[in-house]
């Protein structure tokens, strides 16, 4: 993981921002340092499960972390260690889970989704590929599995970058992240 222009060396856990609500598939943008965003899916795990925190979720993006090509990556990460690295500024509940169950197919699904290529459904307002672009994709496959309810991914979109923009600078000058809840589906 790159680190991020004006990364912290310490964390002060009272500038976190709110717990990250659990059992929900939420969408992760963190702050590159320039104005753009890195774009993921964060799944959260159940509180009767052992190891639970409010502040760790599953990562479940697009990456070129290991060369140009893109690959799919789907990692656990802890929001203090994450924020000395790359910044998560927004944490969008996009929908929830019904189960760790519906979590383990949602990583499926997920590692599914093309990398590297526009997909038909996008190709008309999307010439190259990016974590953005593989976002959108897999938010569609996972309505179209019945895991989550979005019906219009260009306007989720929209609100992400509406949000992320707003608290951007926050998030670089070490003030917290912003969870929130996706006013349609």
């Amino acid at each position: 993981m790159s680190s991020h222009p004006r990364a912290r060396k310490t964390i002060d856990p009272s500038t976190l921002g709110p717990p990250l609500p659990p059992l929900s598939i939420l969408a992760i943008l963190t702050s590159r340092g320039d104005g753009t965003f890195h774009w993921a899916i964060g799944l959260t795990g159940n509180p009767s499960d052992e190891g639970y925190s409010p502040r760790t979720f599953r990562k479940c993006h697009a990456t070129q972390l290991n060369g140009p090509g893109w690959e799919f990556e789907d990692v656990e990460h802890d929001i203090a260690k994450l924020q000395l690295v790359k910044p998560l500024c927004v944490a969008v509940k996009i929908d929830s889970l019904e189960s760790s169950t519906s979590a383990s197919k949602a990583r499926t699904l997920l590692a599914a989704v093309p990398m590297g290529e526009v997909i038909p459904a996008l190709e008309s307002t999307e010439a190259t590929f990016t974590c953005r672009v593989w976002f959108k994709a897999a938010a569609m496959k996972l309505d179209e599995s019945g895991v989550l309810r979005c019906d219009e991914v260009g306007s989720l979109e929209r609100e992400l970058r509406t949000l992320a923009e707003r608290n951007d600078e926050v998030v670089i000058q070490g003030g917290p992240y912003i969870v929130h809840e996706y006013a349609s589906g």
